[in-house]
């Protein structure tokens, strides 16, 4: 028994393998357990067998009694499909009984309403939405009434302890809208929360929450722990230093709620402080900013509005814009054929050339694409239209008359080498197999004068042992 005990000790402070009803399987620990000893947890083990045992003798179909049989039930006779009931064996698992997963399942799973009503985190609270403050972008709004204290939101949060900013952090070198060599964030700092005095970083991934704008003046939620120990928050975390939070090998360990300070209406957007700091530093930054040179010229692929994709004759008189490139499936089949458009084709071009082959896959399914450059454009009546190609350059079907659509010769880079077999040329192309896409590292979020800093973690809740590093405002303030 004392070894049992011992095994017992080490497996509740370690990840343990729990089999869920539908086959599932996931690793937790469950630190709410400690208080059972194994004795507890063997006793809840043979209670609930021998409950089951009866439950299924009661339900047991008997035949009816005879002279020779007064009709009795045993529990030896109870089947579960052709095999008896072993004592190893549980009747709810296909594996072999184990008591350790059998307990932690019943414990970790099987809870009631009650307990969810006082111990659940509602997520359908808030919904996304055009935000209310301009050019914010999106926002979070209420999708019911929400009383004040509500918990209208939940987030579990990826912990960095050291090293943030350097994994939050892009390194550029002459790519995008970048020149030269530069540093900077990665957008993903703006949704995080940090401290200026700590290296602690916190990036939240709970359902809308990330959605929630700034606003000082008129916030309607604030952030706070849990009070409560589960597995996504174990407050004893807030007493661990910035090394711990980086050599743990916990994956999660702290969340944050989102609580309302008053009623909060159906429809009414959610805001949060995001700190002094923060408005300050947004303050400088809008009081500052300039936009970049040729910006007027600066356009999203999804923005150039065409009902075909220009020639590479074409973009020599009218260039896409600089950060925008034509990208093409590769799907083809065959070396070009005998008739005369392919003969045609083929004496244009020195490269390999080959036939557009219609994927098994829908098209809007397939998301790995190559560079390409269209070399021609045809209009192709509809009887002419090949199997497959069926990209309408205008018209609908209530009108056959009008109705026809582009077909593309493109030269396609099939790898990065500079030889002469990194491209072929691709004949009867559809519309469907070509797209504009925005270059690598040429987004709007990549530019250089754009706004990068953490949410604020508040004062009154900013773990003392967290504090490592003296912001550059408490420095001066020192002096």
């Amino acid at each position: 028994m004392e070894m049992k005990q011992a095994l017992w000790n080490l497996t509740i402070h370690f990840p343990v393998e729990i089999s869920s009803a539908n086959g599932n399987r996931a690793r937790t620990n469950l630190p709410h357990v400690e208080r059972y000893s194994w004795q507890d947890v063997e006793e809840m083990y043979h209670a609930k067998k021998k409950q089951q045992k009866d439950t299924d003798v009661n339900e047991q179909e008997c035949p009816a009694p005879t002279d020779n049989d007064e009709g009795s039930c045993l529990v030896s006779d109870v089947k579960y499909g052709n095999n008896n009931l072993d004592e190893n064996e549980d009747p709810n698992m296909d594996d072999p009984f184990s008591v350790v997963q059998s307990f932690m399942r019943e414990r970790d799973h099987v809870r009631s309403l009650d307990w969810l009503y006082e111990n659940g985190y509602c997520q359908d609270h808030l919904r996304p939405g055009n935000s209310t403050l301009p050019q914010a972008g999106r926002g979070a709004f209420a999708a019911q009434f929400l009383p004040a204290r509500t918990i209208v939101g939940f987030a579990p949060l990826i912990h960095i302890g050291i090293y943030g900013r350097d994994l939050w952090t892009i390194d550029y070198n002459n790519v995008g809208g970048v020149p030269g060599f530069a540093k900077r964030y990665d957008l993903v700092i703006n949704y995080s929360f940090g401290h200026d005095n700590s290296t602690v970083l916190l990036t939240p991934y709970g359902g809308m929450v990330n959605y929630i704008n700034h606003n000082s003046q008129s916030p309607n939620v604030r952030v706070q722990w849990p009070k409560k120990e589960m597995v996504s928050h174990k407050p004893t975390w807030l007493q661990k230093d910035p090394v711990f939070l980086k050599n743990t090998r916990e994956k999660v360990g702290l969340s944050l709620e989102y609580v309302a300070l008053r009623d909060i209406q159906e429809g009414e957007e959610i805001f949060m402080d995001y700190g002094p700091e923060w408005e300050e530093a947004w303050n400088d930054h809008v009081e500052s900013w300039e936009p970049l040179p040729n910006a007027q010229q600066y356009q999203l692929a999804k923005e150039v509005d065409e009902p075909y994709f220009r020639t590479i004759h074409e973009l020599g008189k009218r260039p896409y814009p600089h950060n925008v490139a034509t990208m093409c499936l590769r799907s083809y089949t065959g070396m070009f054929g005998s008739d005369k458009e392919d003969s045609s084709n083929r004496s244009k071009s020195n490269r390999p050339t080959f036939k557009w082959l219609a994927p098994l896959k829908p098209i809007k399914d397939i998301t790995e694409r190559y560079f390409c450059v269209v070399a021609e454009r045809h209009l192709i009546k509809r009887e002419e239209r090949r199997p497959g190609n069926a990209t309408m350059a205008h018209g609908n079907d209530d009108d056959d008359e009008d109705l026809f659509a582009y077909e593309y010769t493109v030269d396609l880079k099939i790898n990065d080498t500079e030889s002469k077999d990194s491209w072929v040329r691709v004949l009867h192309m559809p519309g469907e197999g070509i797209g504009l896409y925005d270059l690598a590292y040429t987004g709007d979020w990549h530019m250089p004068n754009v706004f990068r800093r953490h949410i604020g973690i508040p004062n009154e809740i900013m773990p003392n042992a967290w504090i490592n590093r003296l912001s550059s405002s408490s420095s001066s303030s020192s002096k």
